[in-house]
C-alpha cells in the first residue's frame, strides 16, 4: 500500500504528521513540497485550525488535480479545542470528487497562550494510533 502523509504547519501539526510518517514509514511532506499523488492508496492529511477552518495553503491543495487519484484521504487537525471541524472542508473534497474519510483525528493544538504545551506526547501518541487502525482496516 502506498501511503503519504502531507501536512500544512509550522510547530503543532508538523509534529503529528511526522510521527505519522515515522510510524508509516514514509516522509511527512508541507503540502507546498509534494509532487506526485498518483497512485497513492492512503493520504494523510494534516492541518491546523484556525477560527475554525484550515489555512488558505490547505483550501488551494484541495483543487490539485492530482488528489483525485488518490484512493482515501484521511485527515488529522490540531486546534486549540481539540474537537472535529472538518466537516465543511470535507464535503468541499467530496465535492470535488476526492474520496475523504468520514474518520477524522482531532487532536489539541496551541493558540496563543492557551494548551501551552500542546500537543503533548499523548496527543502526538493518539495520533498515530488512529493512523495504524486506518491503515489497518485498509481502503
Amino acid at each position: 500500500m502506498r501511503i503519504k502523509v502531507v501536512y500544512e504547519s509550522k510547530k503543532r501539526t508538523k509534529k503529528v504528521a511526522e510521527a505519522i510518517a515515522k510510524r508509516m514509514g514514509v516522509k511527512a511532506e508541507t503540502v507546498e513540497e509534494v509532487e506526485n499523488l498518483n497512485k497513492t492508496d492512503l493520504l494523510f492529511l494534516g492541518f491546523g485550525i484556525y477560527g475554525g477552518k484550515p489555512k488558505k495553503a490547505v483550501e488551494e491543495f484541495a483543487q490539485r488535480e492530482d488528489l483525485k487519484s488518490v484512493r482515501k484521504v484521511v485527515l488529522f487537525t490540531t486546534s486549540c479545542m481539540g474537537k472535529d471541524q472538518t466537516k465543511e472542508y470535507r464535503d468541499k473534497l467530496k465535492q470535488l470528487g476526492i474520496p475523504v474519510s468520514d474518520q477524522v483525528f482531532a487532536g489539541k493544538g496551541r493558540f496563543l497562550f492557551l494548551n501551552w504545551k500542546q500537543p503533548n506526547q499523548k496527543t502526538i501518541d493518539e495520533g498515530v494510533q488512529f493512523a495504524c487502525k486506518i491503515r489497518k482496516r485498509g481502503i
